[in-house]
């Protein structure tokens, strides 16, 4: 069973599973950076009004001015990962921390909203030892610290540079404050703004969603704890799906997610930027289609609709159309970096488990593992695609002058099958500072592991091997008979 953080004083405790404040819905929008339970399927919209976005199935080509696969050497061209390197790998996701030796977050008497400590290694400019590479957030509501925890690491280190960054939902939100940290400023170094930055953005969530604990532990509590007798299971179910109508409820503009990264982002600067290209994914509510806006796209209407729960909020209307999260169709959106950026590497930052050994069981359990199958599903099919064009060029099968057209991705993750293991849906709700604080310290563990174990493999070989690790292994073609 998930472990939950205890309730503070002011939660609800007991059996009020019935009990929900009549202003619940306005509080529940400061926890829900997105907490999914529907899934969909992805499809095209249109790239810069001139063409159509391909779909994660379509091979990765490479941009218009070309770009030459990564020289590999030896025996590593034949394999996406060396035998030390999954070594390695196996050991990036296994912190330990108060969160996990106590079952759950502890709330503190108040929020300490304590800056992130200062580098100790030299500032860095823009320097040729410096790799570059591409960022997928994934979006997990309150779970988004744990990538908060990764980029402040990756930043501290500063070896890494952002060429591109997709998100959706709490992935979205991650991106936007990042790259607009990022941004040039006279006299301040950016990588420490950029830090300086995700901790205002994550210290805002926590004040804004403190109110919104006490129903979201209250539900999920009865959900993992009381039996599935049908007559009150129905009931509830009835009660909860006449609560959660957003159109029978006050409109979803009471956000107080909104006026947080209202506050922190300075937009139309950012729109203007230049220097790391954003992807951000929403689904289009008429088509059913994936929509990535860009940078010069992304607005306040933007992120929100990347983040927009239908459960919870009304869908965002954005030009004609409306939208809702962008976890649904792309969790994160990967095929962007494909056509749109010059590096080769790409690192996913998980939030949502790939894999659980026990079976659930419990309404809450079983509503938690669907919820991650769900939101990793785009992913999936992504990889999917990915091994298929590593296939291709590996084993020689396309014709010399096709093949200097594909680009060759090169994989990394961190994931968060460790990591996030005793946490839940219940808990993308939770808000409370220690335990985001916690989450925070779990990814910056995490990002250190990885960049120990991985970083001299970043532009040299996937660090991830995709068939083993996330796909089902499918027979060889040749050893098909008809």
């Amino acid at each position: 069973m998930s472990r939950l953080p205890p309730e503070s004083a002011d939660d609800a405790t007991g059996d009020r599973a019935h009990a929900l404040p009549a202003d619940a819905q306005a509080a529940a929008s400061a926890a829900s950076l997105s907490s999914h339970s529907l899934p969909a399927e992805s499809a095209a919209e249109s790239v810069n009004g001139t063409s159509t976005d391909l779909e994660p199935t379509d091979v990765p080509l490479l941009p218009p001015d070309g770009l030459t696969r990564p020289a590999r050497a030896g025996n590593a061209t034949k394999k996406s990962a060396s035998p030390r390197a999954r070594k390695r790998a196996s050991a990036t996701d296994e912190p330990s921390d108060p969160l996990s030796a106590k079952g759950g977050a502890q709330t503190p008497e108040a929020p300490r909203a304590r800056a992130p400590a200062k580098s100790t290694k030299p500032s860095r400019g823009r320097s040729a030892k410096r790799k570059g590479i591409d960022l997928g957030l994934q979006g997990g509501g309150a779970h988004g610290a744990y990538t908060w925890g990764v980029l402040d690491k990756l930043l501290e280190d500063g070896r890494l540079e952002f060429e591109g960054i997709s998100g959706a939902s709490a992935g979205t939100m991650n991106a936007v404050v990042l790259a607009h940290g990022l941004l040039d400023r006279p006299g301040v170094d950016p990588r420490e703004k950029a830090r300086e930055a995700l901790h205002s953005f994550w210290l805002g969530v926590s004040q804004a969603g403190s109110s919104a604990t006490a129903w979201a532990q209250t539900v999920f509590s009865w959900l993992n704890g009381r039996p599935t007798e049908y007559p009150v299971w129905h009931d509830w179910m009835q009660s909860m799906q006449q609560w959660m109508t957003p159109f029978a409820q006050p409109p979803a503009e009471i956000n107080p997610l909104r006026t947080v990264l209202e506050a922190q982002v300075d937009f139309e600067r950012l729109r203007e930027s230049t220097a790391t290209r954003l992807f951000v994914s929403a689904t289009n509510v008429r088509t059913g289609n994936i929509h990535i806006f860009r940078t010069h796209e992304i607005t306040l209407d933007v992120a929100m609709a990347s983040a927009c729960l239908p459960w919870l909020f009304k869908p965002v209307k954005i030009d004609e159309d409306f939208y809702w999260d962008g976890g649904y169709l792309g969790n994160p959106p990967l095929y962007p970096f494909y056509y749109e950026t010059l590096t080769s590497d790409i690192l996913i930052v998980h939030i949502n488990p790939i894999e659980r050994k026990e079976k659930p069981v419990l309404p809450g359990q079983i509503m938690n593992r669907v919820n991650e199958i769900t939101f990793n599903a785009s992913l999936q099919r992504e990889f999917r695609a990915i091994s298929f064009v590593h296939k291709l060029l590996d084993e020689g099968w396309l014709k010399p002058e096709f093949r200097k057209r594909l680009k060759y991705p090169l994989i990394h993750s961190i994931r968060a099958d460790k990591a996030l293991y005793d946490l839940s849906s219940s808990t993308k709700f939770v808000t409370d500072w220690h335990f985001l604080t916690t989450l925070r310290d779990r990814g910056r563990e995490a990002a250190s592991r990885w960049l120990d174990a991985h970083f001299d493999d970043v532009g040299v070989r996937s660090t991830v091997d995709l068939r083993r690790d996330y796909l089902q292994r499918l027979p060889d073609a040749t050893s098909i008979k008809a």
